[in-house]
């Protein structure tokens, strides 16, 4: 788990203990926090602090990250005493990548750990939970094309003059481009019409109900 984090461009536990300080230290933070949740239409998660080098307190603590990070990076680029290493962070459009990737990896070890730790689980079926985890601690992509695609992608949407998107339609857009990059127009409305559930949901005005609320905030 060290060693996949470890090839990453920043230290992602170096962030969370940040931002885990941050709200422990001053309780003002947090109250300025719940606004700006509130502001974006997020539901305020407080974020538990973790064990070191412990998987099972770690992860949740991503997750919550992760859920909140357009709230988490409103709130830390408008602060004037920002600390630098968390500007830097969340100033930066792939980081949430970086977070997914850690949520999987932490995923597997804690799932396994918590199968290891079962009263019911016999040898052979312990020993084939360490199997699958060495075979996914020692898997290697044959190409990095694809997050290097991923990577470009954000990049385009998450700019300094464009940077209000949400995670869900940065997530979106990304799975529309990667895995209809190759249907024609053609091909990409036959397959609409073939999926009528996906089809209202496109129509419909769920996803404007977020932007409606913050123009009744505003």
């Amino acid at each position: 788990m060290y060693s996949s984090a470890d090839i990453l461009p920043t230290d992602i536990e170096l962030i969370i203990n940040k931002i885990l300080q941050y709200f422990h230290i001053y309780t003002v933070h947090t109250e300025k926090f719940k606004d700006i949740c509130y502001f974006v239409n997020i539901e305020y998660k407080h974020i538990l602090g973790s064990v070191k080098t412990h998987w099972l307190s770690l992860q949740p603590v991503v997750s919550k990250i992760i859920d909140l990070y357009p709230a988490l990076k409103s709130y830390f680029m408008s602060q004037e005493t920002c600390p630098t290493v968390l500007r830097t962070f969340f100033n930066d459009p792939v980081t949430i990548g970086w977070l997914y990737f850690i949520q999987s990896q932490l995923k597997v070890v804690c799932d396994t750990i918590k199968k290891i730790e079962s009263d019911h689980i016999s040898a052979c079926e312990l020993y084939e939970e360490l199997e699958v985890l060495r075979e996914y601690s020692l898997a290697i992509l044959e190409t990095t094309a694809l997050v290097e695609r991923v990577f470009s992608i954000t990049n385009v949407l998450c700019t300094d003059e464009k940077n209000q998107f949400l995670m869900d339609t940065i997530r979106s857009i990304i799975i529309v481009k990667q895995y209809f990059k190759d249907m024609s127009s053609i091909e990409f409305h036959t397959f609409l019409l073939e999926h009528p559930k996906l089809l209202n949901l496109i129509s419909s005005s769920e996803k404007y109900e977020m932007s409606n609320s913050e123009e009744m905030s505003e």
